[in-house]
């Protein structure tokens, strides 16, 4: 049996700007937040918004 991992693309707000960006998140039931920093440890996606400002999506 094998096991496939299930991702959902949550739309969330640049810190900075407010622009909308979608992203992909690893469990369809993760809860999301943004930083402007990164975290020494967890899980998180690096994402640039239109607008090219950077900032962090952590999930749990």
């Amino acid at each position: 049996m094998s096991s496939a991992t299930q991702t959902k693309t949550q739309t969330v707000e640049c810190p900075q700007c407010g622009a909308t960006v979608s992203v992909d998140v690893p469990a369809a039931d993760a809860t999301v937040r943004t930083s402007l920093y990164v975290a020494a440890f967890g899980d998180s996606v690096d994402v640039t918004c239109a607008d090219d400002h950077r900032f962090w999506v952590y999930y749990c």
